[in-house]
């Protein structure tokens, strides 16, 4: 099996024999959409909710939010024949591991970050299958495009398979 890395504010698309993996989840989500029929998939490593002036600044990586992250592993999938109906998606990360004093009424960037990736698969009509989110620690995932599974260990050595 080839493994391909996905980085932060990155997105990679995988067929047959192929596992995606993003490293060192922390606040970050993975979102790994599969599209069931034709074994091909996607991983976006997602970095923030949102842009917050909707305005685009010369250079920005704009994979790194959850709305156009999700919208381009979609997109990626469709261009290469497959189709939104056969789409499911699991996520994993989101974690708290900042404290950035601002009190709860902000929220923590991590289930910040998850709720904008349930909101954009939603938008997307992509049904969430399983999720491993929230919690103290940090997640590495590793997507089997072949199988659909999503493999989540934490910086604590535990191991899930959603």
């Amino acid at each position: 099996m080839s493994r391909l890395a996905v980085g932060i504010a990155d997105v990679r698309t995988g067929g047959p024999g192929e596992v995606l993996a993003a490293v060192g989840l922390g606040s970050c989500v993975a979102v790994a959409i599969r599209d069931r029929s034709r074994r091909r998939g996607s991983l976006a490593h997602i970095m923030l909710p949102q842009q917050s002036d909707g305005c685009r600044r010369p250079g920005e990586n704009m994979r790194k939010y959850a709305d156009v992250a999700v919208l381009e592993a979609v997109r990626a999938l469709e261009h290469i024949g497959c189709r939104r109906s056969d789409m499911e998606a699991k996520i994993a990360g989101g974690a708290s591991i900042f404290d950035l004093g601002r009190g709860a009424e902000c929220g923590d960037i991590g289930s910040r970050n998850v709720e904008a990736v349930i909101r954009a698969l939603e938008e997307q009509g992509i049904p969430l299958l399983a999720s491993d989110v929230g919690g103290r620690e940090g997640r590495t995932v590793e997507f089997s495009v072949d199988s659909g599974e999503l493999v989540v260990k934490t910086v604590r050595g535990a191991r899930r398979t959603l």
